[in-house]
């Protein structure tokens, strides 16, 4: 799989929510999504772990004691 959501087009609890629903089929590969994407049930859970991982970073990033850090600075290249 190793595809997100479109930022700001998704709503991580159900595609979280999505992706358990995958793992209840008893499969070995899953064709998802455009373009025809083939993943192992291994590629699933890896996929599942990193949007985890990317729902608790932004609700860090957002709760009110992160909110007194200064922002990020524009990188320049």
């Amino acid at each position: 799989m190793r595809s997100m959501p479109l930022w700001g087009a998704a709503d991580f609890g159900k595609y979280i929510e999505t992706i358990d629903r995958l793992l209840e089929f008893d499969a070995d590969n899953f064709v998802c999504g455009h373009l025809n994407k083939v993943g192992t049930r291994a590629e699933v859970l890896q996929t599942l772990e990193f949007t985890e991982d990317v729902k608790k970073a932004a609700e860090v990033r957002a709760s009110p004691a992160s909110s007194a850090q200064k922002p990020y600075a524009p990188v320049r290249c």
